[in-house]
């Protein structure tokens, strides 16, 4: 049978890292003509969609005493401790502490540990007038393996300053070498694979750092350096973070030993 006609299986086919990569780039920047696997029940349709927005519960008339502006009110306080592992949450001065780039790289675990498939990284942003902000994150589920290897960060400024998170090369997505929109942080690990991590914005005033030396067609990459200034944010829209990994299971932001969440100043 062509593969064109073979009837829609609830098994997704298996891509390549590149593959993924590209995709993962076409939903961010094409949303309307991502393909959302099929829906069996009022049930899992349901559940899917309050996982995809972090657990968001709905309280209707059943929990007494409680109503919506108190509910309102608790979904805005900020705990003493960030959870890592919450798909919704919130960075704050309640739950967060700043430190330089060098405090943090002093104790902080590596960017990818093979043994349990979990990449772990800082919020990579330096605050415009040295502000404490406060954060929204989304950890978003993959649509290919089901891991949550994508950050969603609200909360950011025009004039935030994206640092790159690692020693190694930096990939421009053609057509977006000018605001750099897409682009993704490539590095190995200790064995030698590939680990990146993407970086998806609404567009960056570029770093005098960022040198292109040639045109770009197709793919570059150029080196780069942890810390390293990339850009500065243009809107305060869009963004996120996808992290790869062989076989990555998690993508998780960094916390101290006392689990407050890290940003750099």
């Amino acid at each position: 049978m062509n593969q064109e006609n073979q009837p829609i299986s609830d098994q997704e086919p298996d891509l390549t890292d590149d593959q993924k990569r590209d995709q993962a780039t076409h939903n961010f920047m094409h949303p309307e003509d991502k393909v959302r696997p099929p829906q069996k029940s009022w049930l899992s349709r349901n559940l899917r969609k309050v996982l995809a927005i972090g657990g968001v519960i709905a309280v209707v008339g059943t929990s007494a005493g409680i109503g919506i502006e108190q509910a309102n009110k608790k979904s805005h306080e900020i705990p003493s401790t960030f959870d890592v592992s919450a798909l919704n949450s919130k960075i704050g001065l309640e739950d967060s502490t700043q430190m330089t780039w060098d405090e943090y790289t002093a104790t902080a675990p590596q960017l990818w540990v093979e043994e349990n498939k979990t990449m772990t990284a800082p919020v990579p942003i330096l605050y415009k007038d040295n502000r404490t902000p406060t954060l929204s994150i989304k950890k978003i589920e993959s649509s290919f393996d089901h891991t949550l290897n994508r950050i969603s960060i609200d909360g950011l400024e025009p004039g935030d300053t994206v640092l790159s998170l690692i020693d190694g090369e930096i990939e421009i997505t053609e057509g977006h070498e000018k605001d750099l929109a897409i682009f993704t942080l490539f590095t190995q690990d200790s064995q030698g694979n590939d680990t990146d991590i993407m970086y998806l914005t609404s567009g960056l005033e570029i770093d005098p750092s960022i040198i292109f030396d040639k045109p770009v067609k197709d793919h570059i990459r150029i080196p780069i350096k942890k810390d390293q200034p990339i850009g500065k944010m243009l809107t305060a829209d869009n963004f996120e973070l996808i992290g790869w990994g062989p076989l990555i299971e998690n993508f998780n932001l960094a916390v101290t030993p006392g689990k407050k969440a890290i940003l750099l100043k």
